[in-house]
Formats: C-alpha cells, structure tokens, sequence
C-alpha cells in the first residue's frame, strides 16, 4: 500500500496542485519580466542562488544526519508553489510579480534541482545514494511542467472554463497540500518526531532569515513596499511538496523529506504575522 501512495498517489496529487497553478497562468506572466526586471531580477537570485548558498550555510551550522541535510537542500533548491501566490495576495503584495517569480523558477528548477542535487548528494552522502539526473529531471517534468502547460493551454482557450475548473480543484488542492504532508510523516512515523527536534530550527531559520533578507534585499535596491514583500515571500516560501514529493517518490527516502513536512507544518505560522504587517504596510502606500 505504502509503495501505491508513493509511486502514484503522491505524484498524483503534486500533479493536481501544479494544474491549479497552471489555470492560473498566462504568457503574460512569463513577458511580465520585460515591465518588472529589477524586481523580477532580484526575486530570481534570492530564490535560486543565494537561498541555496544560505541552506549550504545552515547545514554547515547544524548538525543533522546526511539525509535529513540533503533533505534540507532540497528544500532550499525549490520554487515558490502556488502557496506563496496565495499569501501574496491575502498580504496585499504584487500578486502579479509573485505569479512571475513562481512560473519561471518553477521552469528553471527543472534543471537546478537535479543538477544541485546531485552535487549535494555527493558531498553529503557520498556512497550511500547515487543518484541519476535524468532520473529526476523527468518526473519533474512530468508531475510540474505538463500540467502547468495543461492548465495554461486550458486557460488560453476559455477562461471560463479555467476559472470553473480552479474553483471546483481550490479546495481539493488544501485536501492534497494536507495529504503529502501526512503521507511524509506516516511513511517515517518511527522517527519523524525525533527527526523533527532536529529539524525545526534549521528550516525555521531557513524561512524567517530568508523572508527578511528578501524585503530587505529589494529595499536596498529601491524597489516599492509591495513588491518588496512579494520577493520576501517569493525568497522564504518554498514549494514543500514538490520537496516532499521528489525525497519520498522519486529518491525513495522518507528521511529525506521530513525537512519538508516539518516546513509544511510550520510555514503558516511564521507567514502569519508577515501578511498582517505587510497589509498595515502597504496601506495607503502608492506603487
């Protein structure tokens, strides 16, 4: 039964989440870089090289086990999913820059997440786990980018039809974020708890330090109040599915993906006081 929810359900339900994303979407989300290219530049390097280089940071700090490190790297190499377009928009940020910086990292990291992985795989588990690039780039393809472009080949073609379907898949897409959750913690239910102990400040920090420096990393660079805390969203919140997703179903370690359930199970309450100071901040505020 376990190997059933790994190999089908669990992708499955990823699948059904990057759909939903995808009913979203349009081409004009992917040429909105041209209107926004300092805000669009910045939220891309916080996301996909210095977030990395911060994970490398934390473990360096930590002392976790191999798969729990790898785990935590995982984490870091991730988009932003569809949750951080969500807290954008209930934080009144720039939902539309929060979409662009979403639907481009999620295409780039179809290439960096293998390709840091394995680096990270090498260093920290050495012999223990080989790992095949290829053997991640296409079932990312398959479970991330297909039905992204689905969605988006829905939604060029009838918007009224999109707009149906994303109302009647929103609230199976909370029921499928829950169920990989669950899924990742049942499969290392043994060890989950201690493995949380481990894990919590580590990914906490990952969260709040990063959040912080990507507000601050655009207002250093003039960009405005809104915009600068859809990059502090973009740059703290990770898609923890994809990162549970790839760890249990694709490397076949449920180690491996406690980093990302523990983020799961925490995010919502460190983004709580952010979208309650980002709405007082961005009252009244001209863009």
């Amino acid at each position: 039964m376990s190997n059933l929810v790994f190999k089908v359900f669990l992708p499955l339900a990823l699948a059904f989440i990057m759909f939903g994303m995808g009913l979203t979407l349009t081409l004009a989300d992917f040429k909105r870089v041209i209107s926004l290219p300092k805000a669009t530049a910045i939220g891309l390097i916080n996301q996909l090289i210095l977030l990395p280089l911060f994970g490398l940071l934390v473990v360096s700090i930590f002392p976790l086990s191999p798969a729990l490190t790898v785990g935590l790297l995982l984490l870091a190499f991730c988009p932003g999913g569809s949750t951080s377009n969500m807290i954008s928009y209930l934080a009144k940020a720039d939902v539309a820059l929060s979409v662009t910086l979403t639907a481009i990292s999620s295409l780039l990291t179809v290439i960096t997440i293998p390709v840091f992985m394995g680096l990270a795989i090498n260093k920290f588990m050495g012999d223990e786990t080989s790992l095949n690039v290829l053997s991640i780039i296409l079932p990312m393809f398959a479970i991330a980018i297909v039905p992204i472009a689905i969605g988006m080949f829905i939604k060029a073609r009838s918007k009224t039809i999109a707009k149906s379907i994303e109302k009647i898949l929103a609230p199976f897409s909370i029921g499928f974020f829950i169920f990989i959750i669950a899924a990742a913690i049942y499969s290392n239910r043994a060890s989950f708890f201690t493995q949380l102990r481990q894990a919590a400040v580590p990914v906490l920090l990952l969260n709040v330090v990063m959040m912080a420096f990507g507000y601050f990393s655009a207002r250093i660079f003039k960009v405005n109040v809104r915009q600068s805390f859809t990059i502090a969203l973009e740059t703290g919140i990770q898609n923890g599915t994809l990162a549970i997703t790839i760890a249990a179903s694709v490397l076949h370690n449920a180690e491996m993906a406690t980093p990302g359930a523990v983020y799961g199970l925490l995010m919502f309450f460190t983004v709580v006081p952010v979208v309650l100071f980002a709405r007082k901040a961005s009252r009244g505020v001209k863009v």
